[in-house]
């Protein structure tokens, strides 16, 4: 039926429910499964933070950094239902 699959991922409640179906769906069917998903870069405004939280700007940028390295194995290999 379906060879290939691909879910989208944003981190939202929904996307997890979609992920773990997209699991469960291309281990029923041994089929491959891909994530996508997209890391903006900060807004504008998120400069602001400092003067609520100091140095808070830094921590969402090495929010991001982390979370991109931890994805990285994530882009450089799909991930494979089979075996």
């Amino acid at each position: 039926m379906f060879n290939k699959i691909l879910v989208a991922y944003d981190e939202s409640p929904e996307s997890g429910r979609a992920l773990l179906t997209g699991i469960h769906l291309a281990k029923s069917l041994n089929a491959e499964l891909r994530a996508v998903s997209v890391q903006e870069k900060l807004p504008p405004y998120a400069g602001y933070i400092d003067a609520e939280v100091p140095g808070g700007t830094k921590l969402l940028r090495q929010r991001l950094l982390t979370t991109t390295e931890t994805c990285k194995p994530m882009r450089e290999r799909p991930l494979s239902a089979k075996g």
